[in-house]
Formats: structure tokens, C-alpha cells, sequence
């Protein structure tokens, strides 16, 4: 899919899974949300076009998967004895690749969080680490989000790879304008999201509750577009 329809589908569906405490904790929901939609890019690194390369913030995080993260993932590759496939919808298009690029964030934010709270800041912010633990939880639902979409396309992507070599592709052709399946997918999305806001904000309903319909009613609605896009 295109950038602005991984971004679109990625943010849509984390509103929707997190929006009963956007009004709670609107701060650590923003953070999320970032996460989420750098997330939403980061698998593409593996194509040198990719929109994360020309956007200012999500390109730090593209230029650190190049130099720093994606030679991780090269080294677990070759410790667990899997073939690296460098291609586009390649090994970085799988979940062990998007676990082990959000476990290497993580350990990179807490070192250089770390670092700034002893030397710099000289205050230990425990507050501080959760916003990063909550900004590389966005980092690696977005990553999910993004094999998702692309198992809706024609090219298709293996997602358990190396562990199983199972194929899931749909019909929906990467810059056809003429498919309006995911902009209408990314409404229906944002529809459910703006009723999981709502639902503590204006009908005073348990957050706790709406998250938990907002997981079944989040899986539901992904497997209907799976169909839909074959």
C-alpha cells in the first residue's frame, strides 16, 4: 500500500483501539500515536523510495533502522541461522523483524534516556520511561498494522516468516487510484474510533470496557477487509 494509506489504516485503528483514554491521559495516547505512525513506516525501509525517507521526524527513525537497527536484525538473523532476504516485502516485512527492530529501539531510548537523566537532565525521570516504552509499543503495533495491510495486496507478504513460510495476499493493487478500498476501509475505521472516544467521554461507559470491545470489535473489522480485498 501507499504511505498515506499505511498512516491513514495505522492511526485510524489505534484511535479506535486507544481512544476510550484520549481525554484520560491525552499526553501518553499523542505519544502512542507517534509511535504508531513512524511504526506504520518502518517496514518500508527496505525500499530506497520509501515516504519515511522524506518526512522529518519518521526520516531520523529511517536512517537509524539503516545504520543502526537493521544490522541487528542482520546479526539475529544469522544467530538463529535464517536467511536475511534484503528485498521489499522482504525479511523486514515479517513480526520477528518488527519485534526485534522495537526491542532494539527500546534498548537504544532507554540508553540515551538513561544517559540524559544522569548527565544532562540529572534527575531520574521514571515518567519519562514510560512515555518511551508507550512511544516503542506504537512502534511495533504500527509495525503490525502495516503487515496487515500489505497481506491485503496483490504482492503479499509472509508475516511468520522464518518460522512458517504461510502466504497471505488480497487483491487490492499498490497505486491504483481506482481502488478506493483502503480510504474506505480508514473511514469506516475513524466511524468505530470516534464511538470509542465517546463512549467515556459522553455516555460516561468504563474505559476498561470499551478497550475491551474495541479489541474484538478491532480484529472483527481487519478480518472483514481481509475478505473484502481478496
Amino acid at each position: 500500500m501507499l504511505s498515506k494509506d499505511h498512516i491513514a489504516l495505522s492511526i485510524a485503528s489505534a484511535l479506535l483501539l486507544f481512544g476510550a483514554w484520549l481525554f484520560q491521559e491525552p499526553l501518553l495516547i499523542a505519544v502512542g500515536l507517534i509511535g504508531v505512525l513512524v511504526g506504520s513506516l518502518l517496514p518500508d525501509t527496505d525500499a530506497p523510495d520509501s515516504r519515511i525517507y522524506y518526512m522529518k521526524i519518521p526520516s531520523l527513525f529511517g536512517n537509524a533502522m539503516d545504520y543502526l537497527v537493521i544490522p541487528v536484525i542482520k546479526f539475529v538473523f544469522r544467530k538463529k541461522k535464517f536467511d536475511y532476504n534484503p528485498e521489499h516485502r522482504g525479511s523486514l516485512h515479517t513480526v520477528f523483524a518488527v519485534t526485534v527492530y522495537s526491542i532494539a529501539f527500546t534498548v537504544f531510548g532507554i540508553i540515551l534516556l538513561t544517559f540524559h537523566n544522569a548527565f544532562i537532565f540529572q534527575d531520574w525521570n521514571l515518567i519519562s520511561y514510560l512515555y518511551l516504552l508507550m512511544f516503542t509499543f506504537g512502534l511495533f503495533f504500527g509495525g503490525v498494522l502495516h503487515l496487515m495491510e500489505d497481506s491485503c495486496t496483490k504482492s503479499g507478504i509472509f508475516p511468520l516468516y522464518p518460522y512458517n513460510e504461510w502466504y497471505l495476499k488480497g487483491g487490492i493493487s499498490t497505486g491504483n487510484r481506482e481502488d478506493d478500498r483502503p480510504e474506505d476501509f480508514s473511514k469506516a475505521l475513524i466511524v468505530l474510533a470516534v464511538i470509542s472516544i465517546a463512549g467515556p467521554l459522553v455516555f460516561q461507559f468504563n474505559p476498561i470496557h470499551v478497550f475491551l470491545i474495541s479489541i474484538v470489535t478491532l480484529i472483527a473489522i481487519w478480518m472483514l477487509f481481509y475478505s473484502i480485498s481478496q
